[in-house]
């Protein structure tokens, strides 16, 4: 359904206020942040993520070929429908206005997996529409309507292919429509989207800091998306610095592992910083008023980083089992005894999950007052936390390709996609470390990685990456209760002896701690975004 490829369109805030802003903070937290937009849509991306897995898993051409589609055209983020008004609209219809219609009635086809009895589903307009316009497209409010390029379709939350649609804030007023449920329903979101370099080019040709380090990197504006449709297809890319990935020799298990990574790691984690940049673009350029964002796209941009981050399977409380950066952060804790308030445990919610959670939570403070500088600075710090997870992944598979001589082809594929996804913040500080760590942990190292090269590269680079060996932790081995052999963090037992810095027993740079965010009674001066989270 490529007619729903569609552009971002930055203006399409959440449904609440008139300015799509809660004046009370009552959306549903993610994972303990509590949104002051409807970022509803933005986090369910995390369930297009989910079903390229499902179909990746399948190991057949048929489910590569249905993942491929899925990741161009999306399925359950930002679903839009075009609808056919023959009569022509009675009055204008001003974008994110509501409306009101009947569900998708069952009936004998099978063609979708899911349908439901005449129920209300809610919509609003994509864009402005004037009086006569006989073709509109709207945007669903609520859930169940997954049509896109799901295999499996659900039209249970999609209006009914004819019916009438009556304004929500007047009723009187209607229009009756026509369209095809299964055809003419598709999305604004797919991961593929988050690869586009247009994404990152506020304005004059400008790419966004950290984008532009993986563009400097790999020679390429669409890195990310080279190296998932290589893996798709079987092949290899083709970037001009010659930091390549070679898949045109694994099998469909190790191209599905560079496939899930780089769609999860590289396109939607890029994306979580791009949401902040772009934060930080408005607040700069004059969208603000002068000592508030409140009610502007803005906000809006930091609660969608923390959705790309989380994603809805998280929950509220982050118990969940997602498939995002959270997801991998917590399970890279508990391979590297960083889990825990104190980041010393293999047990709990990653340590840099509950500092990202106050460097989020600063942001949104910051950019409801419009304090521009001081959102750069917890992006700053935000990206060098989102690191931590790429790191600890690229030194798990190198050690088990070069210490436990593991050699199959899903964890040499592993390593070199955790690699490629962290490279070129390393490379940023220093080219040659780069090297070394891309040399043995690359496609085709025929797992002949040295771990402990790639371990020093890293460490020696800590400090210019805002990270330091407490952060990363070492590779814990469950069985002995110690760190596997040379994988320990400097400073204990088997370190090594780097030049990464001293751990200083928690997270680097400064970030503030849960009690410091949340003092607001000893604070005089609170700020509006922190006074609406406390009632």
């Amino acid at each position: 359904m490529t007619a729903f490829k569609l552009a971002f369109v930055t203006l399409l805030l959440g449904v609440g206020t008139a300015s799509g802003q809660s004046s009370s903070g009552d959306y549903e937290a993610i994972v303990g942040f509590t949104p002051l937009t409807d970022v509803r849509d933005q986090l369910r991306i995390d369930l297009d993520q989910q079903k390229i897995e499902e179909l990746l898993e399948l190991e057949t051409d048929e489910g590569f070929a249905a993942a491929q589609k899925l990741y161009i055209e999306g399925s359950f983020s930002k679903t839009v429908s075009n609808l056919t008004v023959s009569a022509g609209l009675p009055i204008d219809l001003p974008q994110k206005t509501t409306l009101v219609g009947v569900g998708t009635v069952a009936s004998n086809d099978t063609t979708a997996v899911s349908k439901q009895d005449s129920g209300s589903v809610e919509v609003f307009a994509y864009q402005n529409y004037t009086t006569g316009d006989t073709e509109i497209r709207v945007q669903y409010i609520n859930e169940g309507c997954y049509v896109g390029a799901n295999p499996d379709p659900v039209i249970a939350g999609c209006l009914a292919d004819n019916g009438t649609l009556a304004f929500a804030n007047d009723t009187s007023t209607t229009f009756e429509y026509t369209y095809n449920a299964l055809e003419d329903t598709g999305n604004v979101y797919s991961i593929q989207l988050f690869t586009n370099s247009d994404e990152y080019n506020f304005e004059d040709d400008v790419l966004t800091v950290d984008f532009k380090k993986f563009v400097d990197f790999y020679g390429s504006e669409s890195y990310a998306d080279d190296i998932i449709i290589a893996a798709f297809e079987g092949g290899k890319t083709s970037f001009s610095t010659g930091k390549d990935l070679d898949m045109s020799n694994y099998d469909l298990v190790a191209r599905a592992e560079i496939i899930s990574k780089a769609s999860a790691y590289m396109a939607v984690w890029m994306y979580v910083v791009r949401e902040l940049e772009h934060a930080i673009y408005l607040c700069e350029t004059g969208d603000c008023d002068e000592n508030s964002c409140f009610g502007k796209p803005a906000v809006h941009e930091v609660d969608e980083a923390v959705a790309f981050y989380a994603g809805s399977l998280e929950g509220t409380d982050g118990s969940g089992d997602g498939v995002l950066t959270y997801n991998l952060a917590d399970n890279r804790a508990s391979d590297f005894k960083t889990a825990g308030e104190n980041g010393d445990s293999i047990e709990g919610t990653a340590k840099v999950n509950i500092d990202l959670l106050e460097e989020f939570k600063k942001a949104s403070d910051h950019i409801v007052n419009a304090e521009c500088a001081s959102v750069r600075d917890d992006t700053t710090r935000i990206v060098q936390l989102m690191t931590i997870p790429l790191i600890q992944g690229t030194l798990r598979y190198a050690y088990f390709t070069g210490e436990q001589n593991d050699t199959t082809q899903k964890s040499e594929a592993e390593g070199a996609i955790f690699a490629a996804s962290v490279l070129p913040f390393v490379a940023a500080c220093n080219e040659a470390d780069a090297e070394i760590i891309y040399e043995n942990t690359k496609t085709g190292q025929a797992n002949s990685a040295n771990f402990t090269a790639v371990k020093d590269a890293f460490e020696r680079n800590y400090e210019c990456m805002g990270v330091t060996p407490a952060d990363v932790g070492g590779l814990w081995d469950t069985e002995t209760n110690d760190y596997f052999p040379l994988a320990a963090p400097p400073g204990t037992s088997d370190g090594g002896t780097s030049e990464g810095g001293t751990s200083n027993g928690g997270t680097s740079g400064g970030a503030l701690g849960f009690s410091t965010h949340m003092a607001l009674g000893v604070s005089l001066v609170v700020s509006l975004s922190s006074f609406i989270r406390a009632f």
